[in-house]
């Protein structure tokens, strides 16, 4: 990790410390030899130079072996007589999952309601998985499984529901993962088709603007607008209905 910093000419006694979760870790003073400090005493590589000049040489701070408990907090401070400054910054390590599985089927409670079952297995940090459907629609998870092993690696598994009659077939399903602190993110994606046959009423959707639409007859998840638009209009001439008869009756 680097400490970018600039120092006027006239400036005397310079000191600069790098600190993990609020702790001193690491001190140079380019007149002395940097040294290492307390967890990381003898984990650093302390004379990696980053530079020739005599007060930015030693600025960087080099992790030999990063471990996981090396994630967290780090900041750089630098001092003189006449000024200081510092920064902080989030370093995160992670252990690439090694299987990430989205899947779904019928719920086990209710024939109407599709389970959405998606799950990764051995990564570090604890990730967060979220439920896709349609490209926008985000799902709130029903239930969530977490479990760890003693080397700290992750396995999750989130479940979510929505309703059959809510899809238009064939539409996206997807489970995007991603690490808290990091840019580390992971997609898997499926293709949901409807199973039942195509009657009538199975071939009635509502989209997106909450219009009723009719899939065609063949079947090909292609939509018939006008059948739609009739379809929508009969549905908003017998809400009017029921709002004059909800009036009247009020009177």
């Amino acid at each position: 990790m680097d400490c970018q910093y600039e120092i006027k000419a006239r400036e005397c006694g310079f000191v600069l410390k790098w600190y993990f979760n609020k702790k001193l870790i690491y001190q140079w003073i380019p007149s002395r030899t940097p040294v290492g400090m307390n967890q990381f005493k003898n984990e650093l590589q302390t004379n990696y130079s980053m530079s020739d000049s005599i007060n930015y040489k030693y600025r960087a701070l080099v992790i030999r072996n990063p471990k996981l408990n090396h994630s967290g907090e780090y900041m750089c401070s630098v001092q003189t007589y006449d000024s200081f400054d510092r920064r902080m910054a989030r370093f995160q390590i992670v252990v690439p999952e090694k299987t990430l599985l989205l899947h779904y089927e019928n719920d086990g409670e209710s024939d109407n309601m599709l389970l959405i079952k998606c799950s990764v297995f051995m990564i570090y940090p604890e990730p967060n998985l979220l439920l896709i459907v349609s490209g926008n629609l985000f799902l709130v998870s029903s239930r969530t499984l977490v479990t760890a092993d003693a080397n700290h690696m992750y396995n999750k598994t989130v479940y979510g529901k929505i309703d059959k009659h809510l899809l238009i077939s064939p539409t996206s399903i997807g489970c995007v993962l991603t690490v808290p602190d990091s840019g580390y993110i992971r997609k898997r994606e499926t293709i949901y088709y409807d199973p039942t046959p195509l009657t009538k009423w199975s071939r009635l959707r509502m989209d997106e603007r909450g219009h009723f639409q009719l899939l065609s007859d063949d079947g090909a998840g292609q939509l018939n607008p006008l059948a739609g638009w009739l379809i929508s209009l009969i549905v908003f001439l017998q809400r009017a209905v029921l709002w004059r008869h909800d009036a009247d009756s009020i009177k």
